[in-house]
């Protein structure tokens, strides 16, 4: 993992400096896929910290080129490329990272929701008169035994 970032430009920003920072958040945005994709948990914290961090500084060094008029200074004709390149790659990382985070937690909700359903089909109903008149606090006669909970991992 890279080292913290500030979240304030408290000096001029240099193409150099944009890039480094582009690249940051690209490198964190690629991580993070990754680890989407492979289902690794784990790593998420850690990898979505980054990106926060990584995604501030870049919005903050934008908002301090266009305090300065649009101009960086130390621009050079391989930096103005490496720029406009990375300005092409990390919208499309990002809407890949939006896009596999909306389905973790539309996946997570899902589990959720299969849980709490299989527990409380599991808990005792109301209870009811025996033939006898006495309570029944079991299940009812017409209710047979709770089903297994089976998660299908695949989305």
């Amino acid at each position: 993992m890279n080292a913290p970032m500030p979240n304030t430009v408290a000096d001029t920003v240099t193409a150099g400096k944009l890039v480094e920072t582009m690249e940051r958040l690209k490198d964190a945005l690629i991580r993070e896929n990754e680890a989407l994709r492979a289902r690794r948990r784990d790593d998420l914290s850690g990898l979505v910290r980054e990106k926060v961090a990584a995604t501030k500084l870049y919005e903050a060094q934008i908002k301090a080129v266009s305090k300065a008029g649009g101009t960086v200074p130390g621009n050079t004709e391989a930096l103005k490329q490496r720029i406009a390149q990375l300005a092409r790659v990390i919208p499309a990382l990002a809407a890949e990272n939006h896009r596999r985070l909306r389905v973790a937690v539309e996946v997570n909700r899902r589990i959720a929701e299969q849980v709490t359903n299989a527990v409380k089909a599991m808990a005792p109903g109301p209870g009811v008169y025996s033939r006898y008149g006495a309570i029944d606090r079991g299940r009812a006669s017409g209710a047979g035994t709770p089903m297994s909970l089976s998660v299908n991992h695949t989305l």
